[in-house]
């Protein structure tokens, strides 16, 4: 006979949309567009300069960009620092109001 097994609860969130593969950075300006973000939080690793071509294109459709740079894998403590550094950014419709992570 089988043992039964308990499965412990728990949730699990996750992003609006994911996009990754080989070229699919150049479609991210236009994601960024259609999901109406004019200001946006682009979250970066240790070396954001690897990125600068995107980000450069993410800010080219945008009103205004935070950039956050995580330098190691996030934590709860970082997501939790970054949200608070972006509820600071403006007021009103001037809050940032999208998340682009890299990397």
């Amino acid at each position: 006979h089988r043992a039964r097994m308990m499965m412990q609860a728990f949730e699990f969130m996750t992003a609006t949309k994911i996009v990754f593969g080989i070229d699919t950075s150049t479609t991210v300006p236009n994601h960024v567009k259609d999901l109406g973000i004019h200001r946006c939080v682009i979250v970066t690793g240790a070396r954001p300069e690897r990125h600068d071509a995107l980000v450069q294109c993410i800010k080219d459709v945008c009103a205004s960009t935070l950039i956050v740079r995580v330098p190691s894998e996030p934590t709860i403590d970082m997501v939790r620092e970054i949200l608070q550094e972006c509820r600071h950014q403006g007021d009103g419709d001037d809050k940032m109001n999208g998340v682009v992570a890299i990397g």
